[in-house]
């Protein structure tokens, strides 16, 4: 049995994630759950990022601080703050999915993907809530006009 791909798509394709129930949107630079877009600073979300492209491993907070705040000296405070933000903004599941190893750095558990463009649910044009079709059966329905000219 081979493990799934979680490798981070190529630019082009559609670059999403899928991390327990949540949605990350890597090029929208947004996290979703069910449609509805949960709001992040952009540094807690550069932080969810790291964690969830590095989700197989424990992750120390000298990698976080390079990878997020590069060549900025910031303390750990700064980090826990948004450690903190992310966990209040996953609500119940934040101090489930988002973990502390004291003294060593965080990892994230819940299993993480790549969503294929496949795999990706009909969006509307503003790259929001799945499209919904029409009901056939209500009056707002376009009417159909058969070849011999009479409206079904």
């Amino acid at each position: 049995m081979t493990a799934p791909d979680t490798k981070i798509p190529a630019h082009g394709e559609a670059r999403r994630m899928l991390w327990d129930r949540y949605v990350l949107d890597l090029d929208r630079g947004c996290l979703l759950l069910e449609g509805s877009e949960i709001a992040l600073r952009p540094k807690t979300f550069a932080v969810l990022v790291y964690l969830v492209e590095n989700h197989a491993r424990l992750v120390s907070k000298g990698e976080i601080f390079a990878a997020v705040w590069p060549n900025i000296t910031v303390t750990d405070d700064t980090l826990v703050q948004s450690i903190g933000e992310l966990r209040r903004a996953l609500g119940d599941d934040g101090s489930r999915l988002v973990r502390t190893v004291p003294r060593r750095g965080y990892r994230i558990d819940g299993a993480v993907q790549a969503l294929t463009p496949s795999d990706l649910p009909v969006m509307d044009s503003a790259g929001g809530l799945p499209a919904v079709a029409p009901d056939p059966c209500s009056d707002s329905s376009p009417a159909l006009i058969t070849s011999d000219g009479r409206v079904n």
